[in-house]
């Protein structure tokens, strides 16, 4: 799905885009933006499910597959290495980045929801 309002070069990271889309799909039996609007595949607006037996690394994996913007998704050639050394890596490094709009700071919605799920293991931990 391309907004051409957002004016993003069009280029073989879709592939590594739609990788992400079958690994939720193999993971979940059902497509990341099966039940959502245009929107909320532009923007890459979709969860997992609250209970899952997967490890937190693949699903870092799949959320970086899925970046909504091309210029941060990584390149074949980065998923391939990530495959490649995934049983070695305690973790898999998201692409958190600050996004500067006049005044105000915004997160990558993956960074949001990322921090979302620590804070919601933390307060469980404490309680």
């Amino acid at each position: 799905m391309v907004d051409p309002y957002l004016k993003q070069i069009v280029c073989e990271k879709v592939d590594v885009w739609m990788l992400g889309c079958i690994l939720y799909t193999m993971c979940f039996y059902k497509h990341p933006f099966q039940e959502m609007t245009k929107l909320s595949i532009v923007n890459a607006a979709y969860s997992f499910p609250s209970e899952h037996p997967y490890p937190d690394k693949l699903i870092d994996l799949i959320r970086l597959l899925l970046t909504p913007n091309p210029k941060t998704r990584p390149s074949i050639f980065e998923v391939c290495e990530l495959f490649e050394n995934y049983f070695s890596l305690n973790s898999i490094k998201l692409n958190v980045k600050k996004i500067f709009q006049g005044k105000k700071c915004l997160f990558d919605f993956f960074s949001l929801m990322r921090l979302k799920s620590e804070k919601s293991k933390k307060s469980k931990q404490w309680n």
